[in-house]
């Protein structure tokens, strides 16, 4: 019988830490897209976004330079993020 996984993305104790960061929201955030370009330089990538999965939605927290305009939503529903797969299954993926 398959073992099955408790909804990571509705723990309580997960999302109030999140909450209690003020990471639930659409704010970019300074340490975040300084993050963000780090990372990008440290592999040479052309593009990066840090994000925030919340219960539904999937926040970008920090991304480098064009990747999201400064009007541009830095929401989207989780339902259609590849991140939802990668914490589901709680390991990496490769694209």
């Amino acid at each position: 019988m398959p073992r099955t996984t408790p909804n990571i993305f509705h723990d309580p104790e997960r999302l109030a830490v999140l909450e209690e960061l003020d990471l639930l929201n659409d704010a970019p955030d300074d340490e975040c897209e300084r993050l963000a370009g780090l990372a990008a330089a440290c592999v040479a990538a052309a593009a990066v976004q840090l994000t925030v999965a919340g219960a539904e939605h999937l926040f970008i927290k920090g991304c480098t330079t064009g990747l999201v305009g400064e009007r541009e939503l830095r929401v989207t529903p989780l339902s259609s993020s590849f991140c939802q797969h990668t914490v589901a299954q709680r390991r990496p993926l490769i694209i």
